[in-house]
């Protein structure tokens, strides 16, 4: 592990500025985590000896180009925003800490800031996020998280069932870790879940922000098989009043590795066979956004994608757009060979034919020119658009104007009969 990055900069000037005011502070929890397994942590935290107030004023003296966050101050979390050239670097700093009366599954009640970094430690979730590191890179730990990283294994700290009791969404985030991290979750722990997956109290779109993260993740297959097998699923199913949906099959589940570790690819291919409506309304249910919940109700029609009907490929194509329709290929391509599929994709782009009002060579003007009005003008646009879908040649002003000309003499004489 490189720990040059604790020598400079902004973690050099945090470390001295606690220590010049004789407070601890360490680096703890997921950054110490991610550190031991090689990556570079998304967040930094730190816990210290200093109170709310005073870790506030510290960081204020150290880093006066700093933006404080005072929104977590209430469980003693202060954060700072540092300019750090073109990006920006935040922190956050939480005083050591007690914390009992958890009453709603979720928040404890009481915080107790007079603390030790060991009861600091044994408060927290699992044992790999239980560890801390001082200025030095010297890595300390009392509750065994360096050996189950080693063995990548997911244990709550103390009682599991009094950990998930504390804060229900633990219930999914030790699946996400297990699957994180490419290992498992230790049998007692796992057990706790299994006797009591429920999550009432969480909110729903935690549990959402959870989910996202473990279908983007390394190993999604693994995610979805745990949730299913301890009964979070059900649970998820029961909170959104969604139990219609059908049961995720174990072979879905296993080939969802394949696919690109793209969202809306992989919630499309976890419910490819429910109905479309009961989809957007569990997304829905879950606070997803109306875009996404837009992209996968597109992607769940992947399976009828057909190039030999141009037209409905095409208006497919120009429904999702690019780069969804090329995800809805993707999930196409696990079920049945679609290479013809892919190849007149790719020649419709390259030959840029077209698939928007825009791209026909004449526009509403040179219509309404020849005597269309109002309505008539959209509406033939749209025929013509069909027309070149059929046949990307036909795409020239001549032919275009020829072929309205044609339609609109063909209407004028039908009114004339009918008259």
């Amino acid at each position: 592990m490189n720990q040059k990055f604790l020598e400079n900069g902004p973690f050099s000037v945090l470390f001295e500025a606690f220590e010049k005011n004789g407070e601890a502070v360490y680096i703890v929890g997921g950054a110490v985590r991610d550190l031991l397994l090689g990556k570079r942590p998304s967040d930094w935290d730190f816990a210290s000896s200093a109170t709310p107030d005073r870790i506030a004023s510290i960081l204020s003296a150290a880093f006066p180009n700093g933006t404080l966050i005072l929104k977590g101050k209430r469980y003693g979390t202060i954060g700072i925003d540092l300019p750090d050239g073109a990006k920006r670097v935040s922190f956050e700093i939480t005083a050591f800490r007690k914390e009992e009366s958890y009453t709603d599954g979720r928040h404890p009640e009481d915080v107790a800031f007079q603390a030790s970094i060991f009861e600091d430690v044994r408060r927290r979730d699992f044992t790999v996020n239980g560890l801390w590191m001082n200025r030095h890179g010297v890595i300390f730990d009392v509750v065994g998280g360096l050996t189950d990283l080693k063995q990548k294994e997911i244990r709550c700290i103390g009682r599991a069932a009094e950990r998930f009791d504390e804060d229900r969404l633990r219930k999914w985030r030790c699946v996400r870790f297990a699957a994180q991290i490419g290992g498992q979750i230790e049998p007692h722990t796992r057990e706790a879940i299994v006797q009591n997956p429920g999550t009432d109290g969480v909110s729903l779109e935690r549990i959402q922000m959870e989910l996202s993260n473990m279908l983007i993740g390394p190993d999604a297959a693994y995610a979805v098989h745990e949730l299913i097998a301890t009964g979070l699923w059900d649970d998820l199913l029961r909170r959104t009043a969604s139990t219609d949906l059908p049961v995720v099959s174990k072979d879905v589940a296993d080939q969802i590795n394949a696919l690109p570790r793209v969202l809306p690819v992989r919630l499309a291919w976890l419910f490819q066979d429910a109905p479309a409506d009961c989809v957007s309304g569990f997304l829905k249910r879950l606070h997803f956004s109306n875009q996404r919940i837009r992209q996968v109700a597109m992607l769940l029609d992947f399976a009828n994608l057909n190039c030999d009907d141009r037209v409905g490929f095409k208006t497919a194509l120009r429904q999702m757009g690019a780069p969804v329709f090329e995800m809805a290929l993707e999930l196409q391509k696990l079920k049945k060979d679609n290479t013809q599929n892919r190849a007149a994709f790719t020649d419709i782009l390259k030959n840029r034919e077209p698939i928007m009002p825009a791209d026909l060579a004449i526009g509403g003007e040179e219509l309404k020119a020849l005597g269309f009005r109002g309505r008539q003008i959209g509406e033939t646009l749209e025929r013509l658009l069909r027309w070149v879908y059929e046949a990307p040649a036909y795409n020239k002003r001549g032919a275009l104007l020829k072929r309205a000309k044609t339609w609109l003499n063909q209407e004028n004489n039908n009114e004339g009969k009918q008259s």
